[in-house]
């Protein structure tokens, strides 16, 4: 379960320090900082951004399911 975090601009296909692409994405929880994600293949995999707001928009801006916000509504 890689652990990184991030140090540069983001692009439309990746986040920086995140080894995965959206397209790979299928939904995550977030919880103090630390984003838990479960890829398209079903593997898990956690990641520390050090923007995590940014990491948030980042994720929602490309419509990965934030399953936090599901569970609230």
């Amino acid at each position: 379960m890689p652990m990184t975090s991030d140090t540069h601009t983001t692009s439309a296909a990746g986040y920086p320090g995140f080894h995965y692409t959206h397209e790979q994405l299928y939904k995550y929880a977030e919880s103090s900082g630390i984003f838990s994600i479960m890829l398209q293949n079903k593997s898990i995999v956690h990641f520390i951004p050090e923007h995590p707001e940014k990491f948030k928009r980042w994720l929602k801006s490309n419509h990965i399911f934030d399953i936090k916000a599901a569970a609230s509504n």
